[in-house]
């Protein structure tokens, strides 16, 4: 942006300074869209950038600072999820503000949605927002990890309990018919989430083993449905009904069947519990006006609409029948959500299952929640106030409905008085309506919150935060009798509105590809521009603008004319991508560049105006890294008849090959084992502290089988090598050494040894076997009569049975791969002995189920002192030490290899990190680079030369 003579020397510091603080106080999107000068006027635009103006920096101005004191106006920031059901009181009391009726007069509250608990829950222990509507996993890991510092947050309401509104396993139109046939598919669910542990615990009680398990993201997940590319995924509500109802994927199951219950829990900080007991008490009181205003069934209609305006990619049919049609199985009179408000009974069996579950991943220390991290009585004693009981309503079924039963898609304009010169808003609204209905009529059934529009001296620019009932907040600079400005800007910003904008701050790497919408939206005014031009003539939006119709082409003419939107004579767009992308991956707002790309694709969108309906598939999932990433997203998402097209623009910017290319949108991270195995646990924590740290998601994939092998030939074979890792175990090692298969170590990069340990022989705690001299001699009495469960054959289990067996004690090798079926095995005595990792049976062993008998290893582990080493016994087990280690496949670019590591020693220096590996006795110590590198030779070379001392 040219800065004009009169902004220089120090007011331009001040003014400077003054628009960096109002931009650090909320988030915005500044899409720009400069009006058209008059056609007598320059025929070149004057560049006009964004200048960013915080949504609410005027709702705070005169609040003392801090929370204040009891009986002052407050500032309150709530987080909450309205793409989660559960959470929906927090949907009606930002509609409804009930909170109006009990703050403190002079409070303001501005909501901040999410599309994940967990980053409410970091916005809440940074101390940004102070109340928050989250899942059941994001509030207890919250409220676990919180837990004793001057940021803990508390538990105080139970919001919509239910058994379909996160438990919900979807499977694609011609997959799985049936549970059992989840044998040997490909299964998804979020990671570290509600969905997440329903898959999981289907799966454990179903005794159910996929060929791979994916932790993704719900997006991710969506589109992978979308394209065949996943069996099926456990999922949560209102996306499992979007997805039905697309016809792309069918319930075949859900915690109702399994009674698995699932739910959302309101948290505040305790600093405001502490500090202002007055406005937690207020807010619990609207808490309790939203809950029962959500279970009355005459609000239903209402409460849809509230839902429509605060959610995008959504129709109100998908939004009604997420919350209000039961699914078919479901029992008369059974509802859809009960909303209990207390810590009842099912309140706390959700808390209880879900510690459970964490505890199992290594999220939390323990299975059991901190009392101090649940506040219970607030919630009580406000019910007694009112003199009401728990539950406080139920969500009860009504019948569903088609797109065809809502009402029509017809967007709401309101323009504000004030700055636009001579014109009026009544004519103003009639141009900003015409613009809304030429490009909405092309997406049949988008509906659509309300739009108010103001002026603004600034910029055009459609603001991130909406208004106080969830409508769009667009500011527009133009004014007087300019219509072919109004046309032009409204235009614009109508198409971000479109193509879903206010989803951007939820995905870390959307501000990388938001030049392409800001192309996309300077096409929609051109288009706009020309169209109306020619409507104008025969019917205007009103009799008195029919003799604009020739401004509004002489304006599209002008632009359409300037040099600098041309590509250079003979280049292609793919070759000037090619030249410019690094630019346009650092300036969104490049509107010379963003101009000869919008060039290039308005005859695309004139000759098919169809293509208008894709712009709704945009910026609905998480954008990957690449901005070949962004558009497969895109073209994924929508609908089949509009694939080829998006494909086509494709090959505009890549070549024709573009849109058969499978490139990865994120990083896989290849888990060769089990769920529930210690390197899924290693794997999920690796991942929850890896992303920050690498600015983009991981997804999981768990594929057990030949003793790791079979994942690792997963890594091996990804077609995105840059964006592909893998953990490797030390038994896997073991088995090269042997010989086994076509893996060998030069196929890896070593990023980092995340964890190191020695192996333990356990029996049941009711074993007659005292001592490992027990078992040798009874082993040499009953040769194979013993047996010992271990994860697999051919690897260093099977060698340590064999080098014990070297005096004669003949034990039996049982092979079992994942890791869950193995203890059980010997749990159920289907074998007497079990080798495995402390740390991966830490549980077992703290209730008394399991009892080591030896270390394999040359002396005592100092956790375990009375635990004797096998070598006391005259065995020389010192190469059995293993461990485990995150790979990528050799060849990686050296940058690469050195960003992952540099990420991954950050990761492994973290306090979560440290409390997780010492917790399982297993923290590695630091090594250097060239130890690094060359750690899995040498292991593999100790093992081969082990190998060649036993007997055969």
């Amino acid at each position: 942006m040219q800065t004009p003579p009169w902004l220089s020397g120090p007011l331009a510091a001040v003014l400077t300074s003054l628009l960096t603080a109002l931009l650090l106080l909320a988030p915005l999107r500044p899409a720009t869209a400069a009006a058209p000068d008059p056609p007598l006027s320059s025929p070149s635009l004057p560049t006009a950038a964004a200048t960013p103006v915080a949504a609410a920096a005027s709702g705070t101005a005169g609040l003392p600072a801090g929370l204040g004191r009891p009986g002052e106006p407050v500032a309150l920031v709530v987080g909450y999820q309205p793409y989660f059901t559960a959470t929906w009181s927090a949907l009606v009391m930002r509609g409804k503000r009930f909170h109006e009726r009990y703050l403190p007069k002079g409070s303001t509250v501005e909501f901040e949605p999410a599309l994940q608990g967990r980053k409410i829950a970091a916005a809440m222990q940074s101390g940004r927002v102070q109340l928050g509507y989250m899942g059941p996993v994001s509030a207890l890991v919250a409220a676990t990890r919180s837990e004793g510092s001057p940021d803990a947050l508390r538990l105080v309401a139970a919001l919509g309990l239910g058994h379909d509104q996160c438990h919900v396993l979807l499977a694609r139109v011609g997959g799985p018919r049936t549970l059992q046939d989840l044998q040997g598919s490909q299964l998804a669910a979020p990671r570290d989430s509600c969905a997440d542990r329903f898959a999981r615990e289907l799966l454990r009680r179903r005794s159910l083993a996929p060929a791979v398990y994916l932790g993704q993201n719900i997006e991710l997940i969506s589109s992978n449905l979308r394209a065949g590319r996943i069996d099926a995924a456990a999922v949560w509500e209102p996306v499992a009904t979007r997805l039905v109802q697309e016809g792309v994927a069918r319930r075949i199951a859900s915690g109702r069947e399994s009674g698995l219950e699932d739910g959302g829990f309101l948290l505040m900080r305790a600093q405001l519990l502490e500090q202002r007991p007055d406005v937690a008490r207020a807010w619990l009181q609207a808490e309790l006006d939203a809950q029962r205003f959500l279970a009355d069934p005459a609000n239903a209609e209402e409460i849809v609409r509230l839902a429509l305006a605060q959610t995008a990619g959504f129709d109100a049919a998908t939004l009604w029948n997420a919350l209000y049609a039961a699914p078919e199985g479901t029992p008369a009179g059974a509802p859809r959500m009960t909303l209990p408000f207390v810590f009842d009974e099912a309140a706390r069996r959700v808390i209880a299952g879900t510690m459970a579950y964490l505890h199992e991943a290594g999220q939390v220390p323990s299975d059991t929640l901190a009392p101090r991290a649940l506040e219970a009585e607030l919630a009580p004693a406000v019910l007694r106030e009112r003199g009401l009981a728990a539950p406080v309503g139920r969500v009860l079924p009504q019948p569903a409905r088609s797109p065809g039963e809502m009402p029509a898609a017809r967007v709401a304009i309101t323009v504000r008085e004030g700055g636009w010169g001579e014109a009026n808003t009544r004519d103003i609204r009639d141009v900003l309506v015409a613009v809304a209905r030429e490009l909405q009529e092309r997406i049949p059934g988008r509906p659509l919150a309300p739009i108010v529009v103001s002026h603004s001296t600034r910029a055009p620019l459609s603001l991130y935060e909406r208004g106080p009932r969830g409508e769009y907040q667009v500011q527009l600079t133009v004014s007087g009798d300019r219509w072919a400005g109004y046309v032009y800007e409204f235009a614009h910003e109508f198409c971000h509105v479109l193509a879903n904008y206010d989803r951007h701050p939820h995905f870390q790497a959307a501000d990388a590809h938001q030049w392409f919408e800001e192309a996309l939206c300077e096409v929609s005014s051109l288009y706009t521009l020309q169209r109306f031009a020619a409507e104008w003539e025969i019917a205007p939006p009103s009799p008195r603008l029919q003799a604009y119709a020739q401004e509004l082409q002489a304006s599209a003419d002008r632009f359409l004319a300037e040099k600098h939107r041309q590509l250079p004579p003979g280049q292609t767009l793919a070759a000037w991508y090619a030249e410019n992308a690094r630019r346009l991956r650092g300036s969104a707002y490049d509107r010379n560049r963003n101009e000869v790309v919008a060039t290039q694709l308005l005859p695309l969108f004139e000759e098919n105006p169809e293509l208008w309906e894709a712009l709704g598939y945009l910026n609905l999932d998480a954008p990957g890294g690449s901005f070949e990433d962004y558009l497969r997203t895109w073209r994924d998402n929508a609908p089949p008849a509009l694939r080829d097209s998006i494909s086509y623009v494709m090959a505009l910017f890549f070549g024709p090959a573009a849109g058969a290319r499978d490139v990865r949108k994120s990083v896989e991270l290849t888990v060769p084992y089990g769920l529930n195995s210690g390197p899924d646990g290693i794997a999920r924590l690796l991942a929850r502290l890896l992303e920050p740290e690498l600015g983009t998601g991981i997804e999981l994939a768990n594929v057990p089988g030949a003793s790791g092998n079979t994942g690792l030939t997963r890594l091996l074979a990804s077609g995105d090598p840059t964006n592909a890792l893998a953990i490797i175990a030390g038994n896997t090692v073991w088995v090269w050494a042997g010989g086994a298969g076509m893996v060998e170590p030069r196929l890896f990069e070593v990023l980092g040894v995340v964890s190191t340990f020695e192996s333990f022989l356990f029996v049941p705690a009711d074993s007659p076997f005292r001592t490992l001299q027990d078992v040798l001699s009874f082993a040499q009495a009953n040769p194979y009569r013993l047996r010992v469960a271990s994860s697999g054959a051919g690897g260093r289990d099977e060698l340590a049975i064999r080098a014990l067996g070297a005096r004669g004690a003949r034990l039996l090798n049982l092979p079992v791969s994942k890791h869950d079926e193995r203890v059980a095995a010997v749990l159920n005595q289907r074998a007497e002995l079990l080798f495995e990792e402390p740390g991966d049976v830490a549980e077992l062993l703290e209730q008394g189920k399991l009892r080591p008998l030896a270390v394999l290893a040359a002396q005592r582990d100092p956790a375990f002192p009375e635990v004797p080493a096998a070598q006391e016994l005259g065995f020389d087990l010192r190469p059995f030490g293993s461990f485990r280690a995150l790979v990528a496949q050799a060849g990686m670019p050296p940058q690469r290899v050195q960003a992952l590591r540099q990420a991954l020693a950050r990761a492994l220096r973290s306090p979560d990190w440290l409390s997780y590996c010492r917790q399982l006795l297993s923290c590695a110590p630091p090594l250097s680079e060239a130890q690094t590198q060359g750690y899995l030779q040498r292991y593999f070379e100790a093992a081969k030369a082990y190998r060649e001392t036993l007997p055969r």
